[in-house]
């Protein structure tokens, strides 16, 4: 590992696809959507579309074993599905590193990773920006704004699920 990186813990982890006719919506926070996803045992998640069609959905397994971060774009047509890859979260301040895979979201492309330290998470919600790095130097920009409150609302659903979110 790099010295001053932190490990996510990523790795891959079959969930279901955060899309299904069993989504219900639980709230909003600011420009997040914050949903329940039924058929992954009622484990929660925020979602939102940045200006560059990119969907980003952040959430926690129920039980609290750990989350996930994905992101997809009509545009990456050159991930394949199932295709892994080392990826980088860079905060400014703190950096973290992991394995992503290809998936497909309704025939959109993009990457998923799961992630087992709740540091994670609270880089998340903490900072204005993240820049994560692909395998391939692949870079994708995103601004922060609502995640310390998008995290906040993922975590008190999955209470509400009668179930805690990586602490």
């Amino acid at each position: 590992m790099v010295p001053g990186w932190q490990s996510i813990g990523l790795a891959f982890c079959i969930v279901s696809g955060h899309v299904s006719a069993e989504t219900k919506v639980w709230g909003s926070a600011e420009s997040w959507d914050i949903l329940i996803d039924v058929a992954a045992k009622n484990s929660c998640y925020a979602t939102r579309t940045t200006d560059d069609q990119s969907t980003v959905f952040i959430g926690f397994e129920n039980g609290g074993a750990g989350g996930y971060f994905a992101v997809y774009n009509p545009a990456w047509t050159e991930i394949d599905d199932g295709q892994k890859g080392l990826v980088e979260f860079d905060f400014s301040e703190e950096i973290f590193a992991g394995e992503a895979v290809g998936k497909y979201r309704n025939g959109v492309p993009g990457r998923y990773a799961f992630f087992n330290n709740p540091a994670f998470a609270d880089a998340f919600a903490r900072y204005e920006q993240v820049k994560i790095t692909g395998s391939k130097e692949a870079t994708f920009s995103m601004v922060l704004t609502g995640t310390h409150r998008a995290v906040a609302s993922v975590r008190e659903c999955q209470s509400a699920q009668g179930t805690r979110a990586a602490e």
